[in-house]
């Protein structure tokens, strides 16, 4: 018969309760498998009569990477899960699978590596050592349906050479440390004689979720005034869904760490800036508003007077103004990996809101381009053009919840202390603290890791210019996206689509 991999309706029961059994069967010979045979190398029955007297491995998985709480389980996590899928697939010489159906894949939870962690039987012919791959992954890694590489946890190991008849037990360790970085390959499997990664025997407890960086960290101090406490944590930068000729892409996935720190709770207003900006010995780079509408000036909020649009957002200001605004005020400009974390909800959404790709008009500021007799004609979208005046460019914050409500409805992020984030999707993109890089340079790559702690990129990328997060109030909804980037020069093309806030260090509470 053609081999295959077998799992009864017990065993199924099994892999939700006592973590996952099941068979792959690999004898090269083809075999008639009575029904007998067949329900007890599933588990179907306990008669010892009827256990196989082929030789068989059982292998045995654990992690110590975060998964799902087990299904019914009152456990909480303040992080969402960063795996939620198995496989385990049997290779052949040529690195393809040694048989049609020799990989199996499952959904996994806390509750699949309980009881000595997950363990499938794998029973090859006599004398040979098969060769098992183990990927641990999230669902979301996949892109048109292929796996993403940097988000997967990969082994490849060599089992000791099988018996003619009983058990070897072997167990593998599948390290979150490793994402990204394959633990052995075909050529070279890992073998327990030559990695701390493959043992003989079954585990003892698992150390499923025990990774170090799994925990959320909140700050030790009281946020600032008019800032809030965004808690450190693991999460994933980048999005297989963002990606595309209209922006940078950034579907390349990497598991990010943060240390907790402060970030304002909104855009930087003409007000704050004009007060510093006036108390400098030199000038600052702004672009001040202009009378004219077919001048990109039109747009911008600056003034050098004080005016009605003090408490609106300030763009068309620099990357160095900006950057020495914030340094005046004790911190420093947003890094790209903190505005992404922020503006994903700290779970790795694909908006601040949530996976929904709908962007009302009340829900974030965007869709506001399209101006006849402008600067503006022909950019961005007009889907959501607005009747009042003060929507021809960034919108300010108001203390009206009525009126907030009108225009923020979604883009907020609420931390666990309450506090309330705005404009992390719309209104003005932001100058982000790094030079940028494309996914695929120097900054972002590393053949020895896939995990990050506290990235930043600072030293100038090809392009020479500096990342820029977020979506402005011309853009329409894919620009809001929590992992979409750009970058920009100084002040060039549409200033008035770029504003900042500023983010603060945090000590982490004990």
């Amino acid at each position: 018969m053609t081999p295959s991999i077998l799992m009864s309706n017990k065993s199924e029961a099994m892999s939700k309760t006592k973590g996952i059994r099941t068979v792959l069967w690999l004898h090269a010979r083809n075999l008639l498998l009575t029904s007998a045979l067949m329900a007890a190398l599933t588990g179907c029955t306990d008669d010892p009569e009827l256990l196989p007297p082929v030789g068989n491995h059982q292998l045995y998985i654990d992690t110590d990477a975060l998964v799902p709480p087990a299904l019914g389980s009152d456990a909480t996590t303040d992080v969402p899960a960063l795996f939620d899928r198995l496989e385990v697939s049997v290779l052949g010489k040529d690195g393809e699978l040694a048989c049609p159906s020799c990989a199996r894949e499952f959904d996994v939870d806390v509750s699949s590596f309980s009881e000595g962690g997950a363990s499938l039987a794998i029973v090859p012919a006599t004398g040979t050592a098969p060769v098992a791959r183990v990927r641990l992954f999230r669902a979301e890694a996949r892109l048109d349906g292929v796996l993403q590489p940097e988000a997967v946890i990969e082994v490849v190991v060599q089992l000791p050479a099988t018996p003619a008849e009983g058990t070897v037990e072997t167990t593998v360790f599948l390290p979150t440390e490793a994402v990204g970085v394959p633990r052995g390959s075909l050529a070279v499997p890992l073998q327990t004689e030559t990695s701390e990664l493959v043992t003989e025997g079954a585990p003892g407890a698992s150390r499923v979720g025990t990774w170090a960086f799994a925990n959320r960290t909140t700050c030790a101090d009281a946020s600032p005034d008019g800032a809030a406490c965004i808690d450190g944590g693991p999460y994933w930068m980048g999005n297989p869904l963002v990606r595309g000729a209209d922006f940078a892409e950034s579907d390349r996935q990497r598991l990010v760490v943060l240390s907790p720190f402060f970030l304002d709770e909104g855009e930087v207003t003409v007000a704050e800036f004009r007060g510093w900006a006036q108390s400098q010995p030199d000038p600052v780079e702004v672009l001040e508003r202009v009378d004219d509408p077919t001048s990109e000036a039109f747009f911008c909020t600056y003034t050098a007077d004080p005016t009605a649009s003090d408490a609106r957002p300030v763009n068309c200001v620099g990357y160095e103004a900006a950057a020495a605004f914030c340094e005046a005020r004790g911190g420093t400009l947003p890094t790209e990996a903190q505005f992404e974390y922020a503006s994903g909800d700290l779970r790795s959404a694909l908006f601040v809101w949530g996976q929904d790709e709908l962007a009302l008009c009340e829900g974030a500021v965007w869709g506001r381009g399209d101006r006849n007799g402008t600067s503006l004609e022909n950019v961005g979208v007009d889907a959501c053009l607005p009747a009042e005046v003060e929507l021809d460019g960034p919108v300010a914050l108001t203390a009206d919840p009525e009126r907030l409500a009108q225009t923020r409805l979604t883009d907020r992020l609420t931390t666990g202390t309450g506090e309330v984030v705005f404009d992390l999707a719309g209104n003005l993109q932001e100058w982000a603290l790094d030079y940028y890089h494309r996914q695929d340079e120097s900054c972002w790559v590393s053949s020895e890791t896939n995990v990050w702690i506290d990235p930043i990129c600072h030293e100038p990328g090809e392009a020479g210019s500096f990342a820029v997060r977020g979506g402005a109030w011309t853009q329409d909804r894919a620009f809001l996206r929590a992992a979409y980037r750009t970058t920009r020069t100084s002040l060039d093309d549409a200033p008035y689509q770029v504003g900042f806030r500023c983010a603060y260090p945090a000590v982490a509470a004990e």
